[in-house]
């Protein structure tokens, strides 16, 4: 597969995973009592950066902590697939809370800066997108796969970012049922990216498990 096209279709799968629409509605929810438009700004900014940054920092620690753990990418794609698909199947199903608790919202509610926490993490760059970032990292096969995987993050993150900027905008354009409908078909392309990551990573369990021991 040819780079940029690599680089396209993983700019879009983190996209997806980043869960635009629902970012919005988080935002837009917590920043309620603030009027000036230049606070607004402010915490676009500072929460993308942290996006970003949290992301580019899985993206190359991933392998560091698998290794660490003694954790194989199988069992990661695995694992991580669940946690996708969790959050997909909860979009499909308008359920955008499960994103966060509660508490985590109600606490960014009470937060003069929730740019960080909790917009940033856990509503935006949540577990899903963390096991989303760091299975492709872990499966890139070469440094040039790994340049174009940073530039996916950074075109995700950015995109990511003029939503934000937009939120207003976005929200009443589409409206309370068109930000569902949305949601709900993003919902189902998460759903399936985590399936297939599932199947990946039991593929290559199962090749793992078959492959015979070198003996001395």
């Amino acid at each position: 597969m040819p780079l940029v096209t690599y680089a396209v279709k993983a700019s879009l799968a983190v996209l997806i995973v980043l869960t635009p629409l629902v970012s919005i509605s988080c935002f837009t929810a917590l920043s309620a009592g603030i009027d000036d438009p230049r606070e607004k700004i402010r915490i676009v900014k500072k929460t993308s950066l942290a996006v970003t940054v949290m992301m580019l920092a899985f993206l190359f620690g991933g392998n560091y902590l698998f290794r660490f753990f003694g954790i194989s990418l199988p069992a990661f794609q695995i694992a991580g697939g669940i946690v996708i698909f969790f959050n997909g199947f909860a979009m499909v199903r308008a359920q955008t809370h499960n994103k966060y608790t509660p508490e985590e919202e109600s606490e960014g509610g009470a937060k003069d800066d929730f740019s960080i926490v909790p917009l940033a993490m856990p509503m935006i760059c949540g577990p899903a997108t963390i096991s989303a970032v760091m299975l492709y990292g872990a499966e890139a096969p070469d440094a040039a796969h790994m340049a174009a995987l940073v530039v996916a993050v950074l075109a995700a993150a950015l995109i990511q970012y003029v939503l934000l900027r937009l939120a207003g905008e976005v929200s009443s354009f589409f409206g309370v049922t068109g930000m569902n409908i949305l949601t709900r078909i993003m919902g189902l392309l998460l759903a399936s990216i985590a399936v297939q990551i599932v199947i990946r990573g039991i593929s290559a369990a199962h090749l793992l498990a078959m492959t015979p021991i070198a003996t001395a």
